[in-house]
C-alpha cells in the first residue's frame, strides 16, 4: 500500500490528476466490487441508453441474440443507420458481452449493403439485449485460466469459408474472446478446426505474456478443442497428402506443444463454451455456454454461494 500511495503522489505531482478512489466506471463500463471480493462488470446503463435510443425501451426480449437464419425482405436500407447500430452494438460485444459477439460479427459483414432482413437480425439483437440488460461477466474464485477453441466448418453459404471462435476464462469470467472469419477454406473440419487452433494459440501466447508481466506465476495455458482429428494432427509431425497444403504458419502450433507453452486437450462439442462463438444455438445450449463464459444476471449474484 506504501507504494501504491507513492506512486499515486508521483503522478499528482507531474500530471493534473485527483484520485478517485477505488474505479466505478470505465468508458461505460461498469464495475462492482461485491463484498466478498470478486468483481462484476456490466454496461446495463450504456444498454438502456442504446434501447432508448432506438425506441425499444419497450420491446418483447427473446432468450437468444441470433435465430438459425436470418430470413426477411431483401431491400437494401440505409447504409448509415445500419453501420451506426453496428458499432453501437460492437462497444459491448468486445466489452463485456461475449454472448452477443457471433452475431455482432456475422451482422458486420453485411455493412457495405445491408437490407431489412439484416435489419430485423440487429433488432433482435437489442431485443436480446432488453432482457438480458443487467448481465455481465463475474470474476469469483481461483480458477486457472482456461481456453476454449471452435469452428463452424464452411458455415458461410457464400463463400464456404469456416468461422474461427474461442475464448479464455480466468477466475470463472471471460478475459478475451473473439469469432474471426477464416481467410481460406477448409477443405475438411480437421483443417478447418486445425486453423482455429492456430489463431486461438497465438491468443494463449500474448496473454501468456501479459499475466506473467503482472507477475501472476503461469508458464503453460490449456484449451479445449473437440476435434480429436486436429488434436492428433497437431500432437503427430508427420504430414500425409490430406494435410501437406496447409500452410505451414498454422504448424508452429506443434512448436509451442512441444515448448509446454501450450496444452490441447479434448472436450465434447456439449461442452465447448466457444461453439457459441461461431454459430447460433437454441436456447438450452445458449444458455449453458454463456454461464460458463461467467455471464450472469447482476440481481442473482449476490445471493449465489462464493464456492459456486
Amino acid at each position: 500500500m506504501d507504494q501504491i500511495q507513492g506512486l499515486k503522489k508521483e503522478l499528482c505531482e507531474r500530471f493534473d490528476m485527483s484520485d478517485l478512489g477505488d474505479i466505478k466506471n470505465l468508458l461505460g463500463i461498469e464495475i462492482d466490487r461485491l463484498p466478498d471480493g470478486s468483481f462484476f462488470l456490466h454496461q446495463g446503463r450504456y444498454i438502456g441508453d442504446l434501447l432508448a435510443k432506438h425506441q425499444m425501451e419497450g420491446c418483447k426480449p427473446v432468450a437468444t441474440p441470433m435465430a438459425s437464419k436470418i430470413t426477411g425482405p431483401m431491400d437494401e436500407v440505409d447504409q448509415t443507420e445500419y453501420q451506426r447500430l453496428t458499432g453501437e452494438l460492437m462497444w459491448p460485444s468486445l466489452a463485456t458481452r461475449p454472448d452477443i459477439s457471433y452475431a455482432v460479427g456475422y451482422l458486420a459483414r453485411f455493412n457495405s449493403k445491408p437490407t431489412v432482413a439484416h435489419q430485423q437480425a440487429q433488432k433482435r439483437v437489442l431485443r436480446y439485449l432488453k432482457g438480458t440488460q443487467f448481465h455481465g461477466i463475474l470474476y469469483r474464485g481461483t480458477d486457472p485460466i482456461t481456453g476454449y477453441c471452435d469452428s463452424d466448418w464452411a458455415g458461410d453459404t457464400t463463400d464456404r469459408k469456416s468461422t474461427s471462435g474461442g475464448l479464455f476464462t480466468l477466475y470463472g469470467g471471460a478475459i478475451t474472446w473473439g469469432a474471426v472469419k477464416q481467410k481460406t477454406v477448409a477443405l475438411s473440419s480437421v483443417e478447418a478446426e486445425y486453423v482455429a487452433v492456430a489463431t486461438w494459440v497465438k491468443e494463449a501466447l500474448w496473454t501468456l505474456q501479459w499475466l506473467q508481466e503482472l507477475n501472476i506465476d503461469i508458464t503453460t495455458i490449456g484449451i479445449y478443442i473437440d476435434s480429436t482429428g486436429a488434436l492428433s494432427f497437431a500432437e503427430n509431425a508427420q504430414f500425409s497428402p490430406r494435410t501437406k497444403h496447409i500452410d505451414i504458419k498454422h504448424h508452429f502450433i506443434r512448436d509451442h506443444l512441444e515448448k509446454g507453452s501450450i496444452k490441447l486437450s479434448y472436450i465434447p462439442t456439449e461442452d465447448n463454451a466457444a461453439d457459441a462463438l461461431t454459430k447460433p444455438l437454441d436456447r438450452v445450449k445458449f444458455e449453458k455456454f454463456r454461464a460458463k463464459m461467467g455471464i450472469l444476471n447482476r440481481e442473482v449474484i449476490e445471493v449465489l454461494d462464493p464456492s459456486e
